[in-house]
């Protein structure tokens, strides 16, 4: 691929993208576990991910809405990001998300959002597209500055 300036200098995807869900008939608690690897490369040079990428967990909900659930910790040993948690609200459960990886370089210490890697759920309960995602995305940096 041929490409201009500075992104040039920098190629980076999400490699590995795994998302476990699963929801407690007893409880009504669903868990996400959430494992996501992004490899980059800054002139052909492989990039150190804890020091220079971030991880987010994002989801789209049954209406279609996309949120970042939360950054995902970044775990040395095993070169990839991950994330758990649980929750009692309606969504997400295991019949319902759509869970997204972003992974996006840091720059002065914090997310540069204008170059984003990511990859959408192979699980995703919707029909989400990577146009969906990317408007999306565009409102929710729009919002948060």
């Amino acid at each position: 691929s041929c490409s201009h300036g500075n992104e040039s200098s920098w190629r980076f995807e999400v490699t590995y993208f795994s998302v476990k869900v699963k929801t407690s008939k007893q409880t009504g608690v669903t868990k996400v576990k959430a494992y996501c690897s992004a490899s980059a490369k800054q002139y052909g040079m492989d990039i150190d991910a804890k020091n220079n990428m971030v991880g987010m967990l994002a989801n789209f909900d049954s209406n279609g809405t996309l949120s970042i659930v939360d950054e995902m910790r970044y775990k040395n040993s095993k070169e990839y990001f991950y994330q758990k948690f649980s929750s009692s609200a309606e969504e997400p459960n295991k019949n319902s998300h759509c869970f997204v990886c972003i992974v996006a370089p840091m720059n002065g210490g914090s997310a540069d959002m204008s170059h984003i890697t990511y990859s959408i759920s192979d699980k995703c309960k919707y029909d989400v597209t990577d146009a969906d995602f990317e408007s999306q995305i565009e409102n929710l940096m729009n919002n948060s500055s």
